[in-house]
């Protein structure tokens, strides 16, 4: 009789063994799944942040060739008209020149 319960308990010890086991394997794959589900929510807030970065730097790079086209713009309009302040200071020279030539002829 002494071995029917000793047998017994030790069935039942294994019994709850089983069970702790079976229950520990459900929370880890509980865990398991909590995990997975939020990788992807931090993978998908990293790719949102690259997203934002990279458009960040396309906006940016936009911006500089802008400012860097109106900055060659205004500079080509300062040499045209540079440019054209000195062929007119010619010209007024050479009119100034045929005058003077005129005058000192008649």
């Amino acid at each position: 009789e002494m071995r029917l319960k000793l047998k017994e308990a030790q069935s039942k010890k294994e019994e709850k063994r089983v069970e702790k086991q079976g229950m520990i394997k459900g929370q880890l794959d509980d865990l398991f799944s909590f995990i997975d589900a939020h990788e992807n929510e931090i993978a998908e807030a990293f790719q949102h942040r690259a997203d934002r970065e990279e458009e960040t730097k396309r906006i940016e790079r936009l911006q500089w060739e802008a400012a860097k086209e109106k900055a060659d713009a205004e500079t080509k309009r300062q040499q045209q008209r540079m440019q054209a302040i000195r062929s007119n200071e010619e010209e007024h020279r050479h009119e100034e020149e045929e005058r003077q030539k005129l005058d000192g002829s008649g």
